[in-house]
């Protein structure tokens, strides 16, 4: 079953440099609103092997238009607002180009 809900996300921030060279953590960027989207629960979660043979695990598959193939990368932070009001936050696990129509993100 899906549910209609709007997002929003983040996008991940590199760590930086300090003058001696030690790693720094990065300031976070703020949010970018998204658009609407439709989200779908897995449960129990669903199992995936990647291309590089690595396994991940994903709870929800969001689903929106694909002009945001370009723009959401993994690692990036996604909130997901339903239409009743209840929100959460995951971290992007993988996403799917292939469809021409609607682009697939992994949560």
């Amino acid at each position: 079953m899906r549910w209609n809900a709007t997002f929003r996300y983040q996008k991940a921030s590199a760590p930086t440099r300090d003058e001696n060279g030690f790693l720094t953590a990065a300031s976070p960027a703020s949010f970018v609103p998204g658009t609407i989207c439709q989200v779908e629960r897995s449960a129990p979660a669903q199992h995936r092997i990647g291309t590089d043979g690595n396994e991940f695990v994903y709870d929800y598959t969001l689903y929106t238009i694909p002009k945001y193939g370009s723009v959401l990368a993994i690692g990036d932070n996604i909130e997901v607002r339903f239409n009743d009001g209840n929100t959460f936050a995951k971290t992007i696990l993988g996403i799917d180009i292939t469809d021409k129509k609607v682009l697939a993100v992994w949560l």
